[in-house]
């Protein structure tokens, strides 16, 4: 849930700009970092962590479980990215879809 989130948030600005419909090359791009652990990130800028958070917390939380070090602050923290950016996703399309025009006549 938590990547069809950042898809979809991504993607729901082709309404408006239509010729960037290659976001999908940049969300490829970006699960690349998901190789790294989260504590590897922590020198980055914080706005920049940010956008990878969530991909890297897709990875990073169930590797701890296999692992059997996984807490309940993980657990939640990735839960609640997960809600928190689906819901963050569907406000988003709603607000788009108010300037939609259709190409129809």
């Amino acid at each position: 849930m938590l990547i069809y989130s950042c898809w979809y948030l991504l993607l729901t600005t082709t309404i408006w700009f239509p010729d960037v419909y290659n976001l999908t090359e940049f969300l490829y791009t970006a699960d690349n970092i998901t190789r790294y652990p989260p504590q590897v990130l922590w020198s980055i800028k914080l706005a920049v962590f940010l956008v990878f958070l969530p991909l890297t917390l897709v990875v990073s939380v169930p590797t701890k479980a296999l692992l059997h070090t996984v807490t309940i602050t993980d657990v939640a923290l990735l839960v609640g990215f997960a809600l928190g950016l689906f819901y963050l996703s569907k406000i988003f399309w709603n607000f788009a879809l108010r300037s939609y025009t259709s190409a129809s006549a």
